[in-house]
């Protein structure tokens, strides 16, 4: 095929044909379908004259055979070169299986000396549409597709070609060809055209013939779509050679001129080839087009807006500008796509074919799951990302203030009765925020569940996670509870109560059983608030360890897998704390009366010493103050009186009622902290066999080669996932090597 009948403009081309070679090298790699790319790209109906138009640009004829057009996006690349060379190969459409790739890649045609009129000529194409697996009308590809996002790549070499590229893609049309298109088809193609319009380093040729009406031709509302300003789209109309009438001349003319429709590209108008011209030469072509814009009114027009040496001279001045300008931002989006690849390809980890693969896989995600935990448990929270963008991972944060507000709790409302001693002050439970809503008969701490949340137990300043967020808690966890105040009605009488319902042969004084009997009944709350202390905490431990997974392995399946092989011993983790609860509340609340806690001895005498300082009042109450002896007297009768006037039974339960006092808070205070020390600390944090320490690196090596293949064996989606990745990762990696040579 001979192409020395192109008319030499005289121009060797603007700026540096390097740099436009470089992405025709960039685009040869696929690197397009990473990153846009700035592109000519040409576009409009069917019957608009496109072949026409990109023969004329680039001087290779297109075949013009109804079953032959573009059903496919065609790359046109001229460049100049010693060597005059026509190559036709085909380039895979994105994520294309291996097999089609490597069936496609074989299509290569040497085209520099074949006829254009031939029929070899004609049969290139065909064979193209045939290797892109497309419909030809034969009976026996009903079922193929008329059209392929597959890219058929014409590159064009020789000593006068001038450096230019040019995408056309496949014409929008309105009714389907019988045995060729269909319906669906014609939504398909424009949906062709808008994936490559719609990128705004695109520059659009928009073609329409001169005959019909500009102001409706669909193409033109496609390219307002994605480009409302008209700052990258040039108008190009064709056919001016078939108007007759002066009216629609003159329309045409006002376009050119930018008094209608406006463009800041503007617009262009070329004169085709006539339908029944297939002998004429290229240069022929452009005679006759210079001819026919000399003659009016076409000569009235800038000489720059006519004819395609006009167009294509002012298409490479674009399309090097618009390099130009783009070319940074070009190369910062491919570092980002490398570096995003490259970090989504460390993801997956390496190859997980064998045993050893398996077991370095996961003992890389036990280390970090591993690293994020202790994290967690230092507050070390710049230690990963994670930790700013999701609060809820700030465990030990979160588990702190819990505790603090179960302490708070418990010191504040956790007694049934309200202690009562003369002297002191009066306790004041309803200065508590939360009580007014938490009280309950008889001093429960149960109500409905479905009236309950886990955030009504104590005021904290997150969100508690809800159990049903994950099922396998749901036989483990107790339900929610309130606390509500205790009981101001006095508890000398529920002391005396219990007193004389459990007292045995003791004198004057109460035996070593009844400590106990009461202190069970002042700390009956203790037990649900506990227990719905303690799920509360592993609710917030469960939901760390599923989101530090997350952040280990972001493998969805993997993580799955994994999850479900480390739930039992996570439950057994949670069941040993609750036991270890259930175990210090029978202590506390069930079993001796026990302390060798100096505060107990201290607090007893500080009890006793407000109710000696209220006798005393009373009895200075009656005395009275002689001036002439300065002394001060009081009643013999009204001391005895005053330390006499409780019974035998009212002094023992008053007795009994400050021991309870001063053991109950020792008690409360021990209690507290051995919670939060050993069920929470110890059995859900801290402990080697913590919840925390589940899955780590100990663990991965004990596995067996069935469990490793079970949880890290590579599916055939993840398989496919990391060739894309690594095959994106050497195409961008060759694209920063061509942007820096």
């Amino acid at each position: 095929m001979s192409l020395d009948s192109r008319p030499y403009d005289g121009q060797d081309g603007f700026g540096d044909p390097s740099l436009l070679n470089k992405i025709d090298e960039l685009r040869r790699l696929g690197i397009a379908t990473m990153v846009p790319l700035p592109q000519l790209v040409v576009v409009g109906d069917q019957s608009a004259g496109k072949s026409s138009v990109l023969e004329g640009l680039t001087g290779f004829p297109f075949p013009r055979a109804v079953n032959l057009c573009t059903r496919y996006a065609t790359e046109i690349i001229c460049r100049r070169d010693e060597v005059k060379n026509i190559s036709i190969t085909i380039r895979p459409q994105p994520g294309a299986p291996a097999d089609r790739v490597a069936k496609l890649q074989e299509f290569k045609v040497d085209a520099t000396d074949l006829d254009p009129k031939s029929a070899s000529f004609q049969d290139v194409f065909q064979k193209a549409a045939v290797a892109m697996g497309l419909r030809t009308g034969s009976d026996q590809d009903d079922t193929a597709p008329a059209f392929s996002k597959d890219v058929l790549r014409i590159e064009i070499t020789g000593p006068k070609e001038k450096h230019f590229t040019i995408i056309d893609v496949p014409g929008i049309f309105e009714a389907p060809t019988p045995g060729l298109t269909t319906r669906s088809d014609i939504a398909l193609v424009k949906s062709m055209v808008h994936n490559y319009i719609r990128e705004p380093r695109t520059i659009i040729l928009a073609v329409a013939p001169c005959t019909s009406d500009i102001a409706t031709q669909q193409i033109f509302e496609r390219a307002e779509e994605v480009d409302p300003e008209g700052k990258r789209t040039i108008g190009v109309l064709t056919k001016p050679d078939l108007l007759r009438e002066q009216a629609t001349k003159d329309t045409v003319i006002e376009l050119v001129k930018g008094d209608r429709k406006q463009l800041k590209l503007g617009y262009f108008v070329v004169r085709n080839r006539g339908a029944d011209d297939s002998s004429s030469s290229l240069s022929q072509r452009h005679a006759a087009e210079s001819t026919f814009f000399n003659e009016y009114p076409w000569s009235q027009l800038d000489k720059a807006r006519l004819g395609i040496a006009a167009l294509r001279r002012r298409l490479r001045v674009l399309l090097m500008e618009r390099t130009r300008l783009e070319l940074p931002n070009v190369v910062r989006e491919i570092k980002g796509n490398l570096k995003q690849s490259r970090k989504q390809l460390e993801a997956l980890g390496d190859a997980r074919t064998t045993s050893d693969q398996q077991r370095t896989y996961l003992g890389r995600v036990a280390t970090h799951f591993q690293g994020l935990g202790h994290f967690a448990l230092d507050a070390y929270y710049t230690g990963a990302p994670m930790f700013d963008e999701r609060p809820e991972t700030r465990l030990i944060t979160h588990i702190r203030e819990l505790s603090a507000a179960f302490a708070n709790t418990l010191f504040s409302r956790g007694h049934s009765h309200a202690f009562q001693i003369e002297g002191a002050p009066k306790e004041d439970p309803s200065g508590d925020a939360q009580s007014e809503s938490k009280n309950d008969a008889a001093g429960g701490t149960k109500s409905t569940p479905d009236q309950v949340s886990r955030n009504d137990l104590y005021d904290v300043s997150f969100t508690l996670p809800d159990e049903a967020e994950f099922p396998e808690l749901v036989d483990l966890l107790v339900d929610p509870a309130i606390c509500p105040d205790p009981l101001v009605e006095d508890i000398s009488n529920s002391i005396h109560k219990i007193y004389l319902s459990a007292r045995g042969q003791e004198l004057g004084t109460f035996g070593t059983t009844m400590l106990p009997t009461v202190f069970k009944e002042q700390s009956k709350k203790w037990k649900d608030l506990t227990l719905a202390h303690v799920s509360n905490v592993i609710l917030v431990v469960h939901r760390f360890i599923h989101m530090a997974l997350r952040e280990a392995c972001p493998d969805d399946h993997i993580r799955d897998r994994l999850r479900l092989f480390i739930r039992d011993d996570l439950i057994s983790c949670y069941r040993r704390s609750i036991d270890h609860a259930e175990f210090l509340l029978r202590i506390e609340c069930e079993g001796k009366a026990i302390t060798c806690n100096p505060e107990f001895d201290k607090k007893l005498r500080e009890n006793e010493e407000l109710r000696n300082k209220k006798k005393a009042d009373k009895i200075m109450g009656s005395g009275t103050y002689s001036r002439s002896t300065g002394t001060f007297q009081v009643n013999s009768e009204t001391v005895a009186t005053v330390l006499t006037e409780k019974s035998d039974v009212d002094k023992i339960c008053e007795n009994l009622h400050d021991v309870l006092k001063a053991y109950y808070e020792v008690a409360r205070s021990r209690f507290v902290d051995a919670v939060y020390q050993q069920v929470v600390d110890h059995f859900m944090l801290s402990d080697e066999g913590s919840a925390l320490r589940v899955f780590g690196p100990e663990r991965v090596l004990s596995m067996t080669s069935e469990q490793l293949k079970a949880i890290a064996e590579e599916g055939a989606s993840s398989k496919r996932t990391r060739e894309t990745l690594e095959h994106k990762i050497d195409c961008l990696q060759q694209g920063m090597l061509v942007l820096s040579s």
